[in-house]
């Protein structure tokens, strides 16, 4: 067996001096948040996070003290001689570890996590002794009834009684413990907005502070661990900071464009935050929802997270984590799936590219690290991988086939895929054979004839029928429909499909994908020429956001793949240009320090930027631009498998010489390139190396042409090529060296035509601008109150029935609070204008994410039964509800109550509808603190009602597939999951849990 490039070298944090910098890298990224707020996040590399803001209270749902998928806390106030410190007025400074916030009386807040433990603390201290008091609050609640608490003068521990219900299953820590010295616990209740606190913790008077909350699974453990972190809390800060400056000493970068400098090292600090240990390792997919693994993204983010950073220890955990998960089942139609998503209580298999990227990152994992063992290890799971799709998955012209939301473009609304891209699309067949040929790199290297030769030539068929029904007239099809016609949108997708394309054909590709879809901050998921183009992501009352998802907003990873063909195609200025966006968002725009999943396609009227959209801190976006600048501008790869180093800078102008510590599980190999007007010179210090290999440089020549030479590295030696025109010199420690082997390429590249990137421009008489087809109720109407109106009805339904067909449990995310499905009453009455409905529940969930609905989770069908006549009407019940009615209950009208409201009629056209907007969260349709969903119906699309009309009223979990929105009844399954109900008995039965029946009189 061979032995490494690198192996054996002196294992010390400093083999090699690096460029001059100050004592503290971290330090030197502190990001300056002053008049503005921008949101702030830190993780402790395990399961807890932190999200807030840097100079506001926290102001979303989604914001507060994360641990294990369960929100804590969700904000706090700091008091301080009894005068609350005012965030809008403090200069805040953001550093990778921690954040400050000064305040004008010259008090300083410091909030800090620590590494492992899922604690955060606050300190603070001020030039004089001052009284200070701190304030927990949490999302929801209005009493402390709602709360377990256990009060004593070394603090306080809190649950929250509906955490304290958790089960086998769904396992996760429940106290809350709030403490610090010199602090006392008060019960006292306090609202404000949708946050409740039951007590508040009273300080002493002192020069400094600090309080720390801390999450655990027992009352012994979190007190235990609350007081640990108070008396060594320098010890976790010391090193929490040294991990980072590792991080970054070990992966040093120097450019002449230090803001480019800053964003690569907050990038790499960023998505290092998202690389975490919950139940095992891996990456958070994004904050803050996507807080669990993703295989799509996961595999996508691994190169920029670990392979170019050298950190191959990590690659090889994250990959084996998700071996343990693949489908094992022959008869399941998952079979050799590496899972798209795992969260704490489930995985599911419903992507087709997660798997081939997998394979694709395994073998790119041995070449880069050497590991041969890993070849037969993971070997396995790779031919499980490929028989399972040859079994399932593959037609007769050699592509992998799939359903139309098993591509990276998935979102799903209740009437189906929102970019449908079924059943074989362009990327999904380029990884296809990136799988193949990964499999038959394996099979090679341990024996396997058979998979060698039965691989190969299912490659050469995918191939071949690649070219002859993907590419038509210089551009390659989006995807293939079931009957094989071709879908013509133009979507980026087909820039991922380089790697089966001749050089005209790639060519083409690119120029279409930048001319048409790459604006300078990003790349579009949809030409803005196609009337399905959505220009904002998020567009209250005329469409929900998935519907934009895939269909023109921006997503920042996919300029990845069209940076890496700009710069071999050798037009890295414009790449250039989409970096330095990215540069923008990292310093400047949204979380500090990250960059968001999403951006609007185009900019709003009277704004300067388009909007940031979706998670504020995205895994692959960081992945990517950290990929782009190691394999694509400093064009560096390592290949210890085969002792052999190729680089091939593609830098851009801006970035001038060039100082980077190239990273090899701890060991260094520090790469220099300086620049002149006619001079490249390459310097490699290789001085600790104990063993040679092999090197290649490759730099670019005038017009073009470029320039190959290989030697030989000896071992613990400095490799310096200087390039001047064509000719080149080579000094191994010094003495020239004449066994170097250099050749000289005119550029053969085709004439891709003119590119510049596209300007963003907004079409009129775009259908996604046009607002729905049927009349929009106004917040003021379905709002109105009456006191003179006649009732209608005015039913009373038990307590504790929500249970389907009698053994239906609760979807096992705790947000969904018990008795939110628990229907207790309803009413109708009607004026002359309105009828208004008044409905009563056990209790109702608001987890915040959409303050304007006042609840969430909860969905209601009304059916309508107006003439009284027996099967005149519809009866079976759609919205995933799948409930039958009997034939007294036919009905005429149909509300749903979910995300807002909606009037069909029995024919399923909508009537009317009111969509929330973010100012109706003064006065929502629900109230979740009293439970309770109130509306008005204009008479004139309801028609005016009769005590003879008979009502349906049909209670289950909502489920909005993540794009809000009315949303559907939420599926009950035999077994529960996080986020689907249990105890249903046969497939056929309603998702429905509780069934109120109003007669007519």
């Amino acid at each position: 067996m061979t032995k490494c490039f690198f192996a054996c070298l002196v294992l010390t944090l400093f083999l090699l001096p690096c460029p001059s910098h100050s004592q503290s890298l971290v330090e030197d990224l502190g990001i300056e948040v002053k008049g503005v707020s921008r949101e702030f996040s830190f993780t402790n590399k395990e399961t807890a996070f932190y999200y807030g803001e840097t100079n506001a209270d926290n102001r979303s749902g989604w914001q507060g003290f994360n641990v294990f998928g369960h929100e804590f806390l969700d904000d706090y106030e700091i008091w301080v001689d009894e005068k609350k410190l005012d965030r809008k007025s403090a200069r805040s400074v953001v550093y990778p570890d921690y954040l400050k916030r000064i305040y004008a009386n010259g008090v300083v807040e410091e909030f800090r996590m620590a590494d492992s433990l899922s604690i955060f603390s606050i300190t603070v201290s001020s030039p004089e002794s001052v009284h200070v008091d701190i304030i927990p609050y949490f999302s929801d609640g209005s009493t402390s009834d709602q709360f377990e608490m256990k009060l004593s003068p070394e603090g306080a521990l809190i649950a929250r009684k509906n955490h304290l219900s958790k089960t086998e299953k769904e396992n996760y820590p429940v106290w809350l413990a709030v403490s610090g010295e010199g602090f006392l616990p008060q019960l006292k209740d306090r609202k404000q907005k949708t946050q409740f606190s039951p007590l508040m913790m009273v300080g002493r008077k002192a020069p400094a502070h600090t309080i720390v909350f801390c999450v655990g699974e027992t009352q012994e453990a979190t007190k235990a661990n609350a007081e640990n972190y108070l008396l060594h809390k320098g010890e976790y800060h010391r090193a929490r900071r040294t991990r980072m400056e590792t991080l970054l000493r070990e992966t040093f970068v120097q450019t002449d464009n230090q803001r480019f400098d800053k964003a690569l090292a907050w990038a790499k600090l960023s998505l290092d935050a998202l690389t975490m240990n919950q139940v095992t390792k891996g990456i958070f997919a994004g904050l803050p929802w996507f807080n669990n693994y993703w295989g799509r993204d996961t595999f996508i983010s691994l190169p920029g997270a670990t392979l170019v950073q050298g950190r191959f220890t990590e690659a090889k955990h994250i990959l084996k984590s998700f071996t343990a998960y693949q489908q094992t089942d022959s008869t399941s139609t998952d079979y050799g799936r590496i899972p798209n998503i795992v969260t704490t209580t489930e995985k599911a298999y419903n992507t087709a590219d997660g798997t081939p990227r997998f394979v694709m990152m395994a073998k790119e994992y041995v070449e880069r690290s050497g590991d041969t063992t890993f070849v037969s290890e993971m070997y396995p799971t790779i031919r499980r991988s490929i028989e399972g799709t040859l079994r399932y998955h593959c037609d007769s012209l050699g592509f992998l086939t799939h359903g139309d939301a098993e591509t990276w473009m998935d979102a799903v609304g209740p009437d189906g895929p929102w970019s449908a891209r079924g059943n074989r699309a362009n990327d999904i067949q380029a990884l296809w054979a990136q799988q193949l040929e990964a499999g038959v790199w394996f099979a090679l290297r341990l024996g396997d004839v058979k998979s060698n030769r039965s691989w190969s030539q299912q490659l050469e068929t995918l191939k071949k029928n690649f070219t002859r029904h993907f590419i038509r007239n210089g551009r390659v099809v989006d995807h293939l429909n079931k009957d094989g016609s071709a879908d013509k949108q133009l979507r980026p997708n087909q820039i991922f499909t380089s790697s089966l394309l001749d050089e005209g054909t790639r060519a083409s590709v690119l120029r279409s994908v930048v001319n048409d879809l790459t604006y300078h901050y990003g790349v579009a998921s949809l030409s803005q020429n196609d009337d399905n183009f959505h220009p904002y992501h998020q567009h209250d009352r005329y469409y929900p956001k998935d519907a934009a998802y895939h269909n023109g907003t921006v997503w920042t990873w996919v300029q990845g793949a069209v940076i890496s063909e700009l710069c071999n195609a050798g037009t890295q200025e414009l790449a250039a240009q989409v970096t330095e966006n990215s540069v923008h968002q990292i310093l400047d725009r949204g979380a500090v320090g990250t960059q968001s999943e999403l951006i609007d396609a185009i900019a709003r009227p009277g704004e300067r930027e388009p909007r940031l959209s979706g998670t504020f801190s995205q895994a692959w976006n960081l992945g990517e631009f950290i990929r782009n600048f190691y394999d694509d501008y400093l064009g560096i790869r390592v290949d210890l498998l085969h002792h052999h180093l190729v680089l091939r800078p593609s830098l851009p102008r801006s970035f001038g010489n060039v100082k980077a510590t190239i990273n090899l599980n701890g060991r260094s190999l520090p790469i220099e390139i300086e620049r002149t007007e006619r001079t490249t010179t390459v310097q490699i210090n290789g001085a600790n190396l104990r063993k040679g290999g092999t090197a290649e440089v490759i730099l670019p020549l005038p017009k073009g042409d470029r320039s190959s030479t290989s030697f030989r590295l000896p071992a613990q030696s400095v490799a310096r090529l200087s390039m001047r025109n064509t000719s080149s010199t080579l000094l191994i420690d010094g003495i020239s060296e004449n066994t170097l082997t250099t050749q000289y390429f005119k550029n053969s590249r085709p004439k891709g035509g003119f590119m510049r990137l596209a300007e963003p421009k907004l079409r009129g008489q775009l259908q996604s601008m046009q607002g729905p087809a049927y009349p929009l109720l106004s917040h003021r109407t379905i709002k109105s109150t009456s006191t003179s109106g006649r009732i209608i009805c005015d039913e009373l339904d038990p307590a504790n029935d929500d249970k389907g067909t009698g053994a239906f449990t609760y979807p096992l995310n705790a947000l969904l609070k018990n008795g939110s499905l628990d229907l207790l009453g309803f009413k109708v009455f009607a004026d002359k204008q309105n009828a208004y409905f008044n409905l009563k529940f056990r209790a109702l969930s608001n987890p915040g994410w959409h303050p304007e609905y006042g609840f969430q989770l909860t969905y209601i069908a009304i059916a309508v039964d107006e003439d009284g006549i027996k099967n005149s009407g519809k009866r079976l019940v759609g919205q995933n509800a799948n409930f039958l009615l009997t034939e007294e209950y036919a009905y005429e009208k149909l509300l749903l109550v979910g995300g807002g409201v909606r009037l069909e009629d029995k024919n399923g056209n909508i009537l009317a509808a009111y969509i929330p907007t973010e100012a109706d969260v003064a006065n929502p349709l629900g109230d979740a603190d009293a439970g309770t969903i109130s509306f008005a119906i204009p008479l004139s699309y309801l028609g005016v009602p009769s005590k003879s009309w008979r009502f349906t009223v049909l209670v289950g979990a909502q489920d909005d597939h993540g794009g809000a929105g009315i949303g559907e009844f939420r599926s009950v399954k035999k077994e529960a999951g996080e986020w689907h109900g249990g105890g249903k008995k046969s497939a056929d039965d309603p998702n429905v849990y509780d069934v109120l029946l109003v007669k007519g009189k």
